[in-house]
């Protein structure tokens, strides 16, 4: 293609239109099979724990290099991203980090530690080396977000050449700092800052917002894109995060992180709430399809194309094309080139992970005092958090953390409007990343659900499932709602619902059989075309209309977070000091914090479905202890590679691992 960029104007990018229920998606292109993947649930720090921990096994087994995907939403998109980007050397971090210091080793739960030995950087329950991915689940969210707004508002006085120490200067400053920032700059702060993958940068220095690093897939991606742009001091100065690739390291599976798009910013807040889809990958942003095909109604007066194709993500955020996209590659058709305004600012990882996390944002700005009256400041933050708290006292509408983005719909055509929209959690829709695999007809499974909803084995899947029974996003799976306040599952049925009692039938067995709770199904994948899910149509009765092929089934391993009281009988008697229980060993803690009747006690409380907010208390957000943390990545990675489940992880990723598409 030939360009005439001749200034840093302009961004020449990749765009891939979307021709419906038949996309080829581009990462297919650079080598991914679609054969297996792997999905982390949301769920705050708890699913980040839990995650680590299942990375940890899979790892163990040498099985990442057998996984093509990673799809992930919210707190499991915090540990799968650094996961996947993290850097060997990264700045203010205590030494290299490679695979077995960044996910922990693999204990044996007669072998865990309770007692902090001689050498604290030994593992033992409470180990918090900063090495580790864990360690950021024990961090402040609520200190990142207060100091996101600190730095934000002392550079806008800086920029002003105002005096910070007069109170009456810092509400300009609150007024004029980019509010939809301030959740994804606090999850860049907690989550990825610590293995050199973001830093705080300054809203008011241009060269500072374009210091901010984008993202890609390898060197090879970036210098195709450093080609196009080759007149473009921007680009070519850019310094872009690429996916692991360090020797030794295990093949990273291709990563899609998924959002959703809530609706037009200048409508919100939303009378009307229609959210679809979005994802983030290392090659391309947006969604492949809109639902059924259609512009997507806000409103009585508002309808608009959302989910059309897909653009770079170094691209992302800006106006649209004035000139429609023209073909770039003749050996890739699929693939068309088109020239775009430069966003204002670098969309980053911390913008992919922070955006699909962001339900935890409405938390803040929910209650936005609790979350900072025990803060330990300074003179000036002082100063500031008074200026603060009144600010928000008298004007509720300032705490706004849902992040928003010029979104412009990938088409053929171009000159399409461009919208400001708000964006939030994949939860939104869906929790676990499965629907995106499915569009993708990867054919095996193993869906991590790091649920808070202990499975209640008492109940009948003949009956209509509450919240309580079972966790909330499953059964819409197979067309069986579950009321629950501020989620859109209505939209998900892509299994028939007869194969719903197999599935909870499996894992009511092996919870009452003291053994890993999962499930191994085979599933006929039925046609969606809200998703863009192609598959069989069923009959009024919701079977399928037509003999089933096997090009329309799916296997899945559903492994699920709860208790395994076998695993529990292997925890070492030693005893140490639990808070509020005295002298117990491990077991009797979790027994503790789990009662039949009562309140839970103890270190453990709801272990392993700790409470997605405020686990510890009201005022920490989402922050685990270590010993808290610890713990559930031991027994997640033990689900994984006790003797008897390494074999069923091991029979579905290795022996379809080389198989052809």
């Amino acid at each position: 293609m030939t360009t005439n960029n001749t200034d840093d104007r302009n961004f020449q990018t990749k765009v891939w239109v979307s021709d419906g229920l038949n996309f080829k998606y581009a990462e297919k292109d650079h080598g991914v099979k679609q054969n297996t993947g792997v999905c982390f649930s949301g769920g705050g720090t708890r699913s980040l724990a839990a995650t680590m921990g299942q990375l940890r096994g899979l790892n163990h087994l040498n099985l990442i290099g057998n996984i093509d995907y990673i799809s992930c939403v919210s707190g499991g998109s915090w540990a799968s991203t650094a996961y996947t980007y993290y850097k060997t050397n990264p700045p203010d971090n205590q030494g290299p980090i490679d695979d077995d210091a960044f996910l922990g080793s693999v204990t044996d739960p007669g072998d865990i530690q309770v007692i902090q030995p001689s050498d604290p950087n030994q593992n033992w329950l409470g180990f918090d080396g900063p090495q580790r991915l864990g360690t950021t689940a024990t961090q402040n969210l609520t200190l990142s977000i207060f100091e996101v707004i600190f730095h934000w508002s002392l550079d806008y006085l800086l920029s002003k050449l105002l005096n910070p120490l007069n109170p009456d200067n810092w509400e300009p400053a609150l007024k004029n700092i980019p509010w939809d920032q301030v959740w994804i700059a606090a999850v860049g702060l907690t989550y990825l800052k610590p293995f050199g993958l973001f830093q705080l940068y300054n809203p008011f220095d241009s060269s500072s917002l374009q210091g901010q690093p984008y993202f890609s897939l390898d060197t090879s991606t970036v210098q195709e894109i450093k080609n196009r742009n080759p007149n473009n001091s921007t680009v070519l100065d850019a310094v872009f995060n690429t996916v692991r690739a360090e020797q030794g390291s295990p093949r990273r599976p291709y990563l899609v992180v998924n959002s959703s798009v809530i609706g037009p910013s200048a409508l919100a807040p939303f009378a009307t709430e229609n959210p679809i889809v979005f994802e983030y990958t290392p090659l391309y942003v947006g969604s492949a399809y809109s639902p059924f095909g259609q512009k997507v109604k806000y409103g009585p007066n508002t309808e608009l194309l959302v989910g059309a194709g897909f653009v770079e993500p170094f691209a992302f955020g800006g106006q649209a094309p004035a000139a429609a996209p023209v073909e770039c590659n003749p050996s890739d058709p699929q693939a068309l080139c088109v020239s775009v305004p430069r966003p204002a600012m670098p969309f980053t990882l911390a913008d992919a992970s922070g955006t699909s996390s962001s339900a935890f944002a409405s938390v803040v700005e929910e209650n936005p005092t609790q979350f900072v009256k025990s803060l330990d400041l300074n003179v000036v933050e002082k100063i500031l958090l008074g200026v603060l708290l009144t600010f928000f006292q008298k004007d509720t509408d300032l705490l706004q953390l849902a992040p928003e983005s010029l979104y412009w719909p990938v088409t053929g055509s171009g000159g399409e409007p461009t919208t400001e929209f708000t964006f939030g959690d994949g939860g939104v829709l869906e929790n676990y990343g499965l629907i995106s695999l499915l569009r993708r007809k990867v054919k095996t499974i193993i869906v991590f659900n790091n649920t808070a909803t202990k499975l209640n084995v008492n109940y009948d899947p003949a009956n209509p499932p509450t919240a309580e029974d079972i966790d909330n996003y499953l059964p819409p799976l197979f067309g069986i709602p579950v009321a629950s306040p501020g989620i859109f599952t209505q939209h998900n049925q892509v299994f028939p619902p007869g194969e719903f009692a197999d599935v909870f039938n499996q894992l009511k067995a092996a919870k009452l059989a003291g053994k890993t709770v999962m499930a191994k199904c085979v599933h006929t994948v039925v046609q969606n075309d809200w998703w863009g899910v192609q598959g069989v149509k069923l009959d009024a009765e919701g079977n399928p209309d037509a003999p089933v092929s096997p090009d329309d089934q799916v296997t899945i391993l559903w492994v699920y977070n709860d208790r395994v009281q076998k695993w529990e009988s292997l925890l070492p008697d030693t005893k140490f000091d639990a808070s509020g229980l005295g002298q117990v060993t491990l077991a009797e803690a979790i027994a503790a914090g789990n009662p039949p009747t009562g309140s839970p006690k103890g270190p453990f409380q709801n272990f392993p479905n700790y409470a997605t907010v405020g686990q510890n208390s009201d005022v920490e957000l989402v922050e685990l202890t270590a010993e808290q943390v610890n713990l559930l990545a031991d027994l997640s990675c033990w689900n994984i590679t006790n003797k008897e489940s390494a074999p069923i992880f091991r029979e579905l990723l290795a022996a379809i691992a080389d198989a052809g598409n």
